[in-house]
């Protein structure tokens, strides 16, 4: 097993792992009694909500056709297996990718903090990027608590505010410490975002208090290391 020096080069360690080789666990070895299964009206939620969205909102056609045939409207499936079909539509488009104005759009509609962010300066494409989401915030504020908001919020500024530094983890060609890749993959895993959607998915409202205590704590915390497997 290779011992990551502190003061190695990116380019060094990525050289040190080179015939190396890893196994990983099988998830359904580790969870007999889980048997994950599709929402029941997935295809539909694909073909009549989720493609067309995408069609709306991402105008390059070859990008377009990328973006369907991905299906990640599946995990989102997986997440919502019993939940209405209008919340397997709303998360499937939940997932969509983030850009600059992202922390200042996030607040605004998720809860209604400061003003709407001035995206005239950007591209048709980074508009629509944040645009895409707002009948996603729409429905999320419909149905949850303010707080419940707030939490959501919360967890998805964590992720969306580390994108735009990805590369800082290796500043300066050099390996970071073990405390700060945890800290920076955990971050950018965008498990966290995620796990605070299943409020929403399930109708059930959420406190800071509640999500404060150790077992909830060690719940995103176990949770995000099966993600990063």
């Amino acid at each position: 097993m290779t011992i990551i020096q502190q003061n190695q080069s990116h380019s060094d360690f990525r050289d040190s792992l080179r015939g190396q080789s890893v196994v990983l666990p099988n998830l359904y070895s580790l969870f007999p009694e889980w048997k994950p299964r599709l929402h029941p009206e997935y295809a539909r939620a694909r073909d009549e909500s989720l493609n067309p969205w995408i069609e709306r909102w991402v105008p390059d056609p070859v990008t377009s056709r990328k973006f369907q045939a991905a299906e990640f409207g599946v995990f989102a499936a997986i997440m919502c297996a019993d939940a209405s079909y209008e919340k397997l539509c709303t998360m499937s488009k939940s997932f969509a990718w983030y850009r600059e104005k992202s922390l200042q759009y996030f607040r605004h509609v998720l809860c209604g903090e400061g003003e709407f962010p001035d995206l005239s300066g950007f591209s048709l494409e980074l508009q629509y990027a944040l645009l895409c989401w707002d009948e996603v915030a729409a429905h999320i504020r419909e149905v949850c608590s303010k707080e419940t908001c707030e939490v959501l919020l919360e967890k998805k500024l964590y992720y969306v505010s580390s994108v735009d530094t990805v590369d800082t983890i290796c500043e300066g060609d050099q390996i970071p410490s073990l405390v700060e890749y945890w800290d920076r993959r955990e971050r950018t895993a965008g498990v966290y975002p995620v796990i605070a959607t299943i409020p929403f998915i399930y109708g059930q409202d959420v406190s800071h208090a509640e999500l404060a205590t150790e077992n909830m704590r060690l719940l995103w915390r176990h949770t995000s290391y099966l993600v990063h497997m």
